[in-house]
């Protein structure tokens, strides 16, 4: 098969397109022909080096944790079929979705939803588990809440518009102004461009605040918290998540943070929304796997609206 290689850390000249063995299925696992995969920020950290203390001296020899496609084998413990269309998130500091197969785990692959084109079903897996797990796992977001969402004109922050409108929140976002059409189109009511201020000024306090992009600091986003307000980030740390708890049990105003894992239950709730129209992934541009160091290079440079995609055609 064909993949998208790594073999050491640094800028987008270090991967290339390469023939490499194919991987096989466990018990619990199934064998999936990749048809689209996504590009996230997360990929370009993992291949720089800047996590290094999770993923060893090598870089994961294929990057990549977004896909979407067709099982062709499984495991007789995999509870899915070859031939079943598929869309998930494998644990992306181990990678494997630049590639034409993977194996997935039970926790990482779900039935893709049928309205979706898999170029749109792989655009979904990451960001909207982290927005999922951001705002109703760890805020516990309440209907008609005020939500502020910073960065809500990214790949994150498209999806945690569109979850925040699923509980009938009153929305305010934050990011470029070339983006305002498509958050007031995804349930943004009040929005600032971020190069004028790092708050809206329209709404004195919120009820939660998601920092999507990890430029809004604990600090300043409190004073817009209203009282039992809570603040989520996707900027998790090891020592965050030691302290966090005990200070939230002290505090009104909490201080929560977001490290997504793929779980069923929450690809299945992504999916379910999609059918019925309550969710959307939303596309940047798709790129075919042979333009990877063009669709990693526009990664980079920032400012999509949006999701970039690789195709295998």
């Amino acid at each position: 098969m064909l993949a998208v290689i790594s073999r050491q850390y640094g800028g987008p000249e270090v991967l290339s397109l390469e023939e490499t063995e194919a991987p096989r299925p466990g018990a619990d696992q199934v064998l999936v022909e990749v048809k689209a995969s996504s590009i996230n920020p997360v990929d370009n950290k993992i291949r720089q080096g800047d996590f290094k203390m999770l993923t060893g001296k090598q870089p994961p020899a294929i990057l990549g944790g977004d896909f979407a496609g067709v099982v062709i084998d499984a495991g007789p413990q995999a509870g899915l079929q070859p031939g079943d269309e598929v869309f998930g998130l494998t644990n992306y500091f181990k990678g494997g979705a630049f590639a034409q197969q993977l194996v997935a785990g039970p926790e990482m692959v779900a039935l893709k939803p049928k309205n979706l084109s898999f170029a749109e079903a792989a655009a979904l897996p990451l960001t909207g588990q982290t927005a999922l797990q951001a705002l109703v796992s760890q805020a516990k977001i309440k209907h008609g809440e005020r939500v502020l969402v910073n960065g809500c004109g990214g790949g994150v922050g498209v999806m945690a518009l569109q979850v925040a409108k699923a509980y009938g929140s009153m929305i305010s976002g934050v990011c470029s102004q070339g983006k305002f059409e498509l958050a007031r189109s995804l349930g943004a009511a009040d929005l600032i461009d971020y190069q004028k201020g790092p708050l809206p000024s329209l709404l004195a306090e919120y009820d939660l605040i998601f920092d999507c992009i990890g430029n809004l600091p604990f600090g300043p986003a409190q004073k817009h918290l209203a009282h039992g307000g809570r603040y989520v980030s996707t900027q998790a740390g090891l020592l965050g998540m030691l302290w966090l708890p005990p200070r939230n049990l002290v505090f009104a105003k909490k201080r929560l943070q977001v490290m997504v894992e793929s779980r069923l239950k929450d690809l299945n709730q992504l999916a379910l929304w999609v059918e019925e129209g309550t969710l959307r992934p939303v596309i940047a541009q798709v790129y075919p796997f042979t333009e990877v160091l063009q669709a990693v290079q526009a990664s980079e440079e920032g400012h999509v609206a949006g999701k970039l995609v690789l195709t295998w055609d």
